[in-house]
This record gives structure tokens, C-alpha cells and sequence, in this order.
């Protein structure tokens, strides 16, 4: 079976980084931290849209009942429900990896957000919702999903960082790619693969440095979504 691409009304979307010379902190090695810096911006749009991405810090954990837990962050944080959060640098291993730490939304108020997740105690660290495009009702539908990155470290050489696409809180194996980065960079890297979009679905692209905790610059990025259709 082959496919089509088919970009009807609803079946674009990209976001892209370009120039940037702004250091995306990480904070915690073998964490997923969400492409955040205010260098993305929206690409071509047909029935999604894009949400720039923002980042603060949480200074409590509470037991929210029904399996979620609310965070309470430092300043309003702008996020509302079926958003998708990665919290990092949590005081308290329960809120650390191997445990999931990119979460959706569950509610909000305008410094508290609910996510489903197992509550141990409260804790403090950092929340970040990466740049990402949202599915409009018109946008269901299979999809190419493609992205590339050119980066570079902060300082030192050989860190190998890995770079994943999440569709909500789901990672995108299929179109993840590893790629060994030092601070002369950049690097580039790239990786593709047909996804199946529902409307409300959410799209952002996540980094981890499996090596340390050095930041990293991501120079240039592109990321898009073609919807395809069968013959």
C-alpha cells in the first residue's frame, strides 16, 4: 500500500528554529526536556496551531486524588488542559526518571496545574512546556511526521544526546535519533515517520543528554506534519 500526500485544509503544520544562539538548559541527565527557547516560532499552518514554549519553576507536590497530583509553580504559568508539561530537576526521586516525567494537563488554575502522575511528597524543580503544534478538528488524519536539528554543547566534547518527537505524552520511537555533540558544532541530525493524528493532539520535539547535564544550543530546527491519505 503506498500513500498520498493529501494538505487539505488541516493537513499542515510546521514550527522551525533558525540562527539561535540562545542555551537550552538541562538540568538533569537521561531527562526528556522539551524544545522551550523563544527562537521557535510557527511554520506553515492549515487546522493546527502552535504554542511557543515557556518554562518556571514548581515550589510544591500535592496529593490532587483520582491518581493526578498539583503543581504548584512560582509565578502564573500560562498552560491550559491537554497541554503537555516535562517536569525536571525534581527534589524527589518519585517525580524523576524512570518515572515518567512528561505529563498532560489535566486542569489549571493560574499557578497550579493537575497531571496524572504517583504522588510520593511534595518537591520542587522545573517545569517546561516545549514549543508544539496542537491538532484542530479538521486535522485528523495519518501523517508524515518529520524533524532535523543542527546543535552544538555548552562546553566540552563527545555528549551524546538524544532527540525524540512526543505526540501528548507518548514518545515517537520510531522517529527518535542519537547524535554524538560537542561545542565546536554543530551537528545535524534527522528522522521521520508516519504517525496518526487525533484531533487535540498535541506535537513538540524533547532532547536528553545521556552523557551529563551540559546544556545544549540547538542552532536550526525544523519540524512538520504532512497528512497523507491512502489510494
Amino acid at each position: 500500500m503506498s500513500y498520498l500526500q493529501n494538505p487539505a485544509v488541516g493537513g499542515v503544520a510546521g514550527m522551525f528554529e533558525y540562527e539561535n544562539a540562545t542555551s537550552m538548559g538541562i538540568d538533569q541527565i537521561d531527562t526528556y526536556h522539551p524544545l522551550w527557547t523563544a527562537g521557535v516560532v510557527a511554520g506553515s499552518l492549515e487546522g493546527w496551531t502552535f504554542t511557543a514554549g515557556a518554562d518556571g519553576a514548581f515550589t510544591a507536590v500535592a496529593n490532587a486524588g483520582g491518581g493526578q497530583i498539583q503543581v504548584t509553580t512560582s509565578a502564573p504559568h500560562g498552560m491550559v488542559a491537554g497541554q503537555v508539561v516535562a517536569i525536571t530537576s525534581a527534589s524527589v526521586a518519585g517525580y524523576r526518571p524512570p518515572n515518567p516525567t512528561v505529563l498532560v494537563i489535566q486542569s489549571v488554575t493560574a499557578s497550579t496545574f493537575n497531571v496524572i502522575a504517583t504522588f510520593t511528597s511534595t518537591a520542587t524543580g522545573t517545569w517546561t512546556r516545549g514549543a508544539c503544534l496542537t491538532a484542530g478538528t479538521s486535522a485528523a488524519g495519518k501523517y508524515q511526521l518529520f524533524w532535523s536539528a543542527s546543535a552544538k554543547t555548552s562546553a566540552g566534547a563527545n555528549k551524546t544526546y538524544k532527540f525524540e518527537p512526543f505526540q501528548n505524552a507518548a514518545e515517537v520511537n520510531k522517529a527518535a535519533a542519537w547524535s554524538i555533540i560537542d561545542a565546536n558544532g554543530p551537528s545535524g541530525f534527522s528522522a521521520s515517520a508516519f504517525v496518526t493524528v487525533a484531533a487535540g493532539d498535541v506535537i513538540t520535539l524533547a532532547c536528553e543528554n545521556q552523557t551529563d547535564a551540559t546544556d545544549v544550543t540547538i542552532i536550526g530546527m525544523n519540524l512538520r506534519m504532512l497528512r497523507y491519505e491512502t489510494p
